[in-house]
């Protein structure tokens, strides 16, 4: 497997991307069904007041405009073989309000947005696009932060590749435009 690095918002790493499936792996001319696992975020949890216009800037173009470009890029030709899935891991902060996080709200809500416009656009043309909503999860998002729940009742890693992998083999006939994933005792 090839390893591309690139900035994610730079349009031109998504088109990289997209060439490397298309052209390095040979799927220019099959009807071989691509998967998008939009797995991206960055949060920097505080006050919005307290927070860097950079910041503020940053989660909500890694968030949101990084795994549209990405989308933007491949869904063309999903969408000419007639086939794919695209799985955007959004946030239950895109739904509810969660104090301490203007920006990462923001930029998932966008993304979760988009992603139901996007699953509305391709309906019926064979390729689904699932808004994945987690509630806390744990991975390195929370190394940083200043507020971290128990790391014990967050939602691990393993559970969300499962459960990434049950969206994927879903029957053809069922379109999972949206996922809300909690930890047993809630949001956080």
């Amino acid at each position: 497997m090839d390893c591309i690095a690139g900035d994610l918002l730079d349009p031109k790493t998504s088109e990289r991307v997209r060439d490397c499936l298309l052209y390095c792996w040979g799927l220019v001319h099959t009807t071989d069904r691509i998967v998008l696992v939009n797995s991206v975020g960055t949060a920097e949890f505080g006050p919005f007041v307290e927070t860097s216009v950079d910041s503020i800037r940053a989660q909500i173009e890694v968030n949101s405009v990084a795994p549209l470009l990405l989308c933007h890029a491949l869904l063309p030709h999903m969408l000419r073989v007639g086939g794919g899935d695209i799985v955007n891991i959004s946030s239950v902060a895109a739904l509810t309000t969660l104090a301490n996080s203007a920006a990462y709200s923001a930029g998932k809500a966008a993304l979760h947005s988009a992603s139901k416009v996007l699953a509305a656009e391709c309906r019926g043309r064979g390729v689904r696009i699932t808004s994945l909503l987690l509630g806390a999860t744990d991975t390195p998002l929370w190394d940083n932060q200043s507020f971290v729940p128990d790391r014990k009742e967050m939602i691990s890693s393993r559970s969300v590749a499962e459960t990434v992998r049950s969206i994927l083999n879903m029957p053809a006939d069922c379109y999972p435009d949206e996922l809300l994933l909690t930890p047993p005792k809630g949001v956080l």
